[in-house]
């Protein structure tokens, strides 16, 4: 499956909703990022099998790569090491995006 660029220029708001999912969508969020340049808003609710998506989503959106107001995430099935790795996320780049007035939780 590919993600198709939008043909029309209007803001996006993306909810994901994949609690259940057990295909790995990491690299097809990160192409929707890629090619979604008007999007404005993602959650996303589900399995991440690689914590360093959401590193690399953040990387995006510091280096103006995508235009996000609010990144909501709430991965599932968490083990200790991800848990590390997500706090570390949060501790690189909270601050950072908080200074580009973009809402960042992870929950």
């Amino acid at each position: 499956m590919s993600v198709r660029p939008l043909a029309k220029r209007q803001a996006i708001d993306l909810d994901l909703n994949l609690k259940n999912n057990r295909e790995m969508v990491d690299d097809l969020i990160l192409e929707l990022i890629y090619k979604s340049s008007h999007l404005l808003n993602l959650k996303y609710d589900g399995v991440l099998r690689n914590i360093n998506t959401l590193r690399e989503i953040c990387h995006l959106q510091l280096n103006d790569t995508t235009n996000f107001q609010s990144l909501y995430v709430r991965p599932k099935n968490l083990n200790d090491t991800n848990r590390s790795a997500i706090e570390d996320i949060q501790r690189d780049f909270s601050s950072k995006l908080a200074e580009k007035t973009i809402i960042f939780k992870i929950e």
